[in-house]
């Protein structure tokens, strides 16, 4: 055999030994499970600065609801629009459900001050607990808060294309009931009514896969190095689809984790209440004085908890990029911090013979 030939033999994967076992041929623990990086994004509950950005975003959300006088708590997610007593029980709750649902202008000026509030901030937590899921580090913030400045409007984009597709379906399943008034017969009503009964379906796809899409697309919006808007909701509703119980279990570890957050923020509100209530004289002043203490305290505990939701939606946009696409963890993009200097000219003489 020729060396040229001996080389190019060399060059060919000869295969896993599978004997030396499995655990033998991974790098690490996060190759088995990889839900564990997720654990990472828990430092986010020691980032004063991303809490601090939270904290306002619910102060400015409450001023804000009590200027306009909008009850913005049931409006800080999409879910929140859906009530649990107009959930179908039966065959003939769709029925009830007309007369119960009510949409206001109060609740939609609730939406749009949420979004507008909520958005940049989502987007800046989510990119924080991307980057530790990646195991790139806690990034810059001012970096991050100048990356989604000048991706703000695309990220609107994300929940406006899906209210413009809904309405559009909306208006579809109008035109196909429009043979019911103008043919008020009893075969053209049941007719049409299967019709638009089976047309409805997909759109009730549609709007209850928003509510993972709608998330997901805000933190592929400010994760991925181009901004699109149609991409990140396609990312959204492909995760949701091809990979629906990948997704159950990411959330479900994101709320276990969410919950020992909250009941360690359950005790370290107690606490300081506790410290502030046994100062002397603390207890003689206003009522609004207590009351005002207690809302500070309470603003920090739910601010804990919603930065990490926010974080683990980033990580989890990761891992599920890595189940559908087979894109790895690890390749997250980074901006580039400092622009490169052009080389010197050199001088004439450096070529010169």
């Amino acid at each position: 055999m020729s060396e040229a030939s001996r080389e190019k033999t060399d060059e060919i994967h000869a295969g896993y030994e599978f004997e030396t076992g499995m655990f033998d041929r991974m790098r690490s623990w996060v190759d088995v499970a990889p839900w564990t990086r997720l654990f990472r994004v828990l430092r986010l509950l020691a980032a004063p600065v991303y809490i601090g950005m939270v904290v306002m975003a619910v102060w400015v959300s409450m001023l804000l609801g009590n200027m306009l006088g909008v009850e913005l708590s049931a409006l800080y997610a999409p879910m929140g629009l859906i009530r649990p007593e107009i959930v179908p029980r039966t065959v003939s709750a769709p029925l009830s459900m007309m007369s119960q649902t009510s949409f206001s202008l109060s609740s939609l000026v609730g939406v749009i001050v949420c979004l507008g509030i909520w958005t940049p901030v989502i987007q800046v937590v989510a990119r924080a607990g991307a980057s530790l899921t990646a195991a790139r580090g806690l990034p810059p913030a001012g970096e991050t808060l100048r990356l989604t400045w000048k991706r703000l409007l695309y990220s609107y984009a994300v929940p406006l294309l899906i209210i413009a597709t809904i309405f559009f379906a909306l208006l579809g399943l109008y035109a196909l009931q429009l043979p019911v008034v103008l043919f008020p017969h009893r075969i053209v009503g049941v007719t049409v009514g299967w019709l638009v009964g089976l047309a409805a379906v997909p759109v009730g796809v549609l709007i209850a896969g928003s509510m993972v899409a709608i998330p997901i697309g805000w933190a592929a919006m400010i994760c991925e190095k181009d901004p699109d808007p149609i991409d990140s909701l396609s990312r959204g509703f492909e995760a949701l689809f091809r990979r629906p119980l990948q997704l159950v279990g990411y959330v479900v570890l994101a709320m276990l984790l969410v919950a020992l957050t909250q009941w360690f923020s359950s005790a370290a509100l107690a606490a300081a209440n506790f410290a502030w209530m046994h100062v002397p004289g603390a207890m003689t002043h206003a009522r609004e004085f207590q009351i005002s203490a207690i809302a500070a305290t309470a603003s920090v505990a739910v601010a804990w908890c919603l930065t990490l939701q926010f974080g683990l939606l980033g990580g989890i946009y990761l891992l599920l990029r890595r189940d559908t696409g087979g894109q790895e963890v690890e390749d997250f993009w980074q901006p580039d911090r400092m622009p490169q200097a052009p080389l010197p000219d050199l001088p004439e003489q450096a070529y010169s013979p």
